[in-house]
């Protein structure tokens, strides 16, 4: 049987920014992607061993000889309402995946044992819906964690757990640089994309890592 030690998925411990909505308070919902809702942390940065862990059960059917058979799986997705447990949660209801505990800053350095790829920033390929786009740094060197629910020509939308803890968490807007170069049949190609590290907190010296996709 597998054990989760005490501390785990410990996400980032933001440091807070001006905002121009009042944090909600703990636990309630502030929008959700794919099914999936993002909570309020109450204040951003705010942790407690005594806080719940979480889990989601999910159902699925495994063909044994040729035989549907309905199953049930439970992924242990950490404290409520860090960030990290989000993206637990996310990967676990929309993938039937466990992508296993660990502090948000730790998650990219491991996606292949993680069993994920793992695309950096300042490479070629772009982030896509559903990636879990991963940011060191931060208060503690915790990092943070976010799931990208669109991608446009110049930004990325994240819906989150415990930056702001307001109703932006689930929809933020995050400005992306994509660079593209002409190759030799005169079709442009992505030569660069980064994702600007500012847009978790101008503070605590946040950089992105890259994103991670099953």
């Amino acid at each position: 049987m597998k054990t989760y030690p005490k501390v785990v998925a410990l996400a980032s411990l933001l440091a807070l920014s001006m905002s121009a909505n009042a944090a909600a308070s703990l636990g309630s919902k502030l929008g959700s992607f794919k099914g999936v809702y993002s909570y309020s942390n109450g204040t951003s940065g705010r942790f407690s061993s005594k806080d719940p862990i979480n889990s989601v059960t999910v159902t699925y059917t495994e063909y044994v000889n040729g035989r549907a058979v309905t199953k049930k799986k439970t992924i242990v997705t950490g404290y409520q309402w860090q960030c990290v447990e989000y993206g637990k949660r996310f990967f676990g209801l929309n993938n039937l995946y466990d992508i296993g505990s660990g502090n948000a800053s730790e998650y990219y350095a491991k996606a292949s044992a993680k069993g994920l790829a793992a695309y950096r920033d300042g490479g070629t390929t772009l982030p896509s819906v559903g990636d879990l786009i991963c940011w060191g740094g931060g208060s503690g060197g915790l990092g943070h964690v976010a799931i990208v629910r669109e991608v446009g020509d110049t930004y990325i939308r994240v819906i989150e757990q415990n930056r702001l803890c307001d109703s932006t968490d689930a929809d933020h807007k995050i400005g992306m640089t994509v660079t593209r170069t002409m190759d030799r049949t005169g079709r442009l190609t992505v030569s660069k994309v980064t994702v600007d590290p500012k847009g978790v907190s101008s503070k605590s010296n946040y950089w992105t890592q890259g994103w991670l996709r099953r």
